[in-house]
């Protein structure tokens, strides 16, 4: 019966709170509602044009590369990537080489290089992890075409694997057309909320503004407003180890820098059309990835600058991350301008289509997906019912391969405090993207 369903409210349009949003339609039996201030739909760095783009940089899942490269250092997100992974493999499906073969999830060859020999427990499960990708392999070779032109790049070790990257600004709108699909209903919220309680009567007003038929008030809110959680009233006390980490990054077109078909490390199951690339540095962060979109364009990265939230691009960073790509990969410059240049692959060659800049949502401690507690629940429900809160932040760089995992485990928990049955992880209702 219709008074049955429950009414579920998700904060944060990024790609958690879609994720979210989409694994609590799954079961039938909850409503599902949306609210946010920037929504997949609005134009980010698609945009090719000289204009600003209107998402803002804290808006972090538009700014996104993204791959899916585990990073996992535990169990617990090492189990998040595995059935995130799982999950887009089954929205991709196999991959084509024709021109219109790609949607928003593109297959690609992965060459992943490692700066330091494995001394580390640490180093040790940071490559161990990347055995989960199918054609996983070990060479010091560098496939076509990451071709160094005879300068030796500075690696230890290179791993090479199938995977898949997501074309962002097609990813985000293609999973909220789903989200639409499925009856969920979108908020806008005209400025920034400053408390779970606000976002409840918000989405409260509306149902009973517009009489929706049999939506109830809200019964359960789920909390996945990245760094937005830091300016939410009920989270204070964990406001200080909220962080903006901030990446900028250049998208180019470089539709040469293709597999060919009868390639070798193009011939399992996926046959990837796309070459990619990222390497982890002496430190252990990644200092560079070349991460392919369809239509022939490259997301070249990047930066991890904590602590700084300038979002103008700066020149000398564009310039720092073209030097190291085009250091491992000059091919990067179409052929004719590096002879014109005497053979140089140099910065100002690459068509450089656009440079953004966003914030990754940090935090100290790392990622939270747990149950608010009865304090918090108590205060989002204000006079009437406790609503029940689930919170999910906090997740850095490493939201798009963490993001179906994360909401399998967080719908589980929803649903517990709410008293329904705990569903199995798959996805009955999402279709093919």
């Amino acid at each position: 019966m219709a008074s049955e369903r429950k009414h579920i409210l998700v904060i944060g349009g990024g790609v958690i709170g879609l994720s979210l949003a989409l694994t609590m339609q799954d079961a039938g039996d909850c409503d599902v509602s949306l609210l946010s201030t920037c929504l997949p739909s609005d134009p980010s760095s698609s945009a090719t044009s000289s204009a600003p783009p209107p998402s803002p940089a804290h808006y972090a899942s538009a700014w996104a590369g993204a791959h899916h490269v585990s990073s996992a250092m535990n169990e617990r997100e090492c189990r998040w990537d595995r059935e995130t992974f799982d999950v887009i493999k089954k929205l991709a499906g196999p991959a084509g080489q024709g021109e219109d073969a790609e949607g928003p999830l593109v297959w690609v060859r992965q060459t992943e290089l490692f700066a330091n020999p494995v001394t580390t427990e640490a180093e040790r499960r940071a490559q161990e992890v990347l055995e989960m990708y199918p054609n996983h392999a070990q060479s010091r070779e560098l496939p076509q075409p990451w071709s160094a032109e005879g300068r030796a790049p500075p690696f230890d070790a290179a791993h090479h694997f199938d995977t898949l990257d997501f074309d962002v600004p097609r990813y985000l709108p293609a999973l909220q057309r789903q989200f639409i699909a499925q009856g969920g209903r979108l908020l806008r919220a005209p400025s920034p909320v400053t408390s779970i309680r606000e976002a409840v009567e918000i989405c409260d007003g509306d149902v009973l503004g517009k009489r929706r038929a049999g939506w109830s008030r809200v019964q359960g809110v789920f909390v996945a407003t990245g760094l937005g959680t830091a300016e939410l009233s009920e989270m204070k006390e964990d406001r200080a180890n909220h962080f903006p980490v901030r990446g900028q990054t250049v998208l180019v077109s470089a539709p040469w820098l293709e597999l060919r078909g009868d390639d070798d490390d193009c011939s399992g199951p996926s046959r990837p059309r796309w070459p990619a690339l990222s390497r982890t540095n002496s430190c252990g962060e990644r200092d560079l990835y070349l991460i392919p979109r369809s239509r022939g364009q490259y997301i070249v990265g990047g930066t991890r600058l904590v602590g700084d939230d300038d979002p103008r691009p700066r020149e000398e960073t564009t310039c720092e991350i073209l030097a190291r790509a085009l250091a491992i990969c000059p091919g990067l410059v179409r052929e004719d301008k590096r002879r014109a240049a005497g053979g140089q692959a140099r910065g100002e060659d690459v068509d450089i289509l656009a440079v953004n800049v966003g914030f990754r949502p940090g935090r100290k401690g790392g990622p939270v997906v747990q149950a608010a507690g009865k304090d918090m629940s108590a205060r989002a429900g204000g006079q009437g019912e406790d609503v029940q809160v689930v919170l999910a932040y906090g997740f850095g760089g490493y939201g798009y391969q963490n993001s179906w995992g994360a909401a399998f485990e967080g719908r589980d928990i929803m649903r517990e405090q709410l008293g329904l049955p705990v569903m199995s992880h798959v996805l009955e209702r999402l279709t093919s993207l």
